[in-house]
């Protein structure tokens, strides 16, 4: 196995001036983080109000842009369209009905 090489100095510091400089860089994760706690604490909502539909939480709305689709294709398409970084969205499913997983020694089956 190929382990990782380490960047020297000079690399990590063209890096993090690419990004936009290290306060850039943690403050999107911040919002990144923010966002994901509030799909967390609205997913009940968001189930009711989208079911068994996929919704993006992205920035651009206040505090968030909602997109919501059938299929995650079709997610990622609206994402798209508005020039918004996958990157800077929250995705998930709201299933109405969760799937449950039974643990096998071999792989996982999802369980309706």
């Amino acid at each position: 196995m190929k382990l990782a090489r380490m960047y020297t100095p000079e690399e990590s510091a063209a890096f993090v001036a690419k990004m936009g400089g290290i306060e850039k860089m943690f403050a999107g994760d911040k919002e990144h983080k923010e966002r994901h706690l509030r799909l967390s604490r609205r997913r009940e909502e968001l189930t009711r109000q989208y079911p068994d539909q996929w919704v993006a939480l992205a920035p651009g709305g206040d505090p968030d842009l909602e997109i919501a689709a059938n299929t995650v294709a079709e997610v990622f398409a609206a994402i798209d369209a508005r020039g918004i970084a996958r990157d800077d969205c929250i995705i998930r499913r709201m299933r109405v009905k969760p799937l449950r997983m039974i643990p096998t020694p071999f792989k996982v089956i999802p369980r309706e």
